[in-house]
């Protein structure tokens, strides 16, 4: 019992110093291209989970710019291939890189065709996408919780 205990202590203590040294998580009230820009400047490391969720976030700004256009795509297509480099983030982002892959074929963007059809099947893809995202960060916020809580009860239950 007492290995396993100092083993438990050990990783809280490695979870904690690792906590202290990763960059602050981006505010979720950032909505301008410009905010997310300079907040990318200060995330830290490239591939982290902050620079990841920035890049995620960048990139649904250029597919909701309207009209759609080539370049919009083309942009989105690269925030979401650098937000794919953190293993965090990957599965995440793969489905949006999938839509965005397939609109590629096509010359035109997809809202610029004249279907509307289309347009809402592509409008309800995203809105799909949208809502797979806001599940998953909030089943990490609680799993992160969860760990934060259990990191508190095993140091509670040291003895002195």
């Amino acid at each position: 019992m007492p290995k396993r205990l100092l083993a438990v202590l050990t990783a809280v203590l490695l979870l904690s110093a690792c906590a202290q040294q990763l960059p602050p998580a981006p505010t979720t009230t950032v909505s301008t291209q410009a905010q997310l820009l300079q907040s990318l400047a200060h995330c830290g490391a490239a591939s982290s989970y902050a620079c990841a969720r920035i890049h995620l976030d960048l990139a649904r700004h250029y597919l909701q710019a309207q009209p759609l256009t080539p370049n919009a795509i083309a942009a989105a297509r690269s925030e979401l291939a650098m937000a794919a480099q953190n293993p965090e983030m990957a599965q995440e982002v793969q489905p949006w890189r999938n839509l965005v892959a397939s609109w590629q074929p096509s010359a035109q963007p997809p809202h610029s065709c004249p279907n509307d059809a289309a347009n809402n099947t592509l409008a309800a893809q995203i809105a799909h996408l949208k809502a797979e995202n806001t599940a998953q960060k909030q089943q990490l916020d609680r799993l992160n919780s969860l760990l934060q809580s259990e990191a508190q009860k095993s140091l509670q239950g040291k003895p002195h």
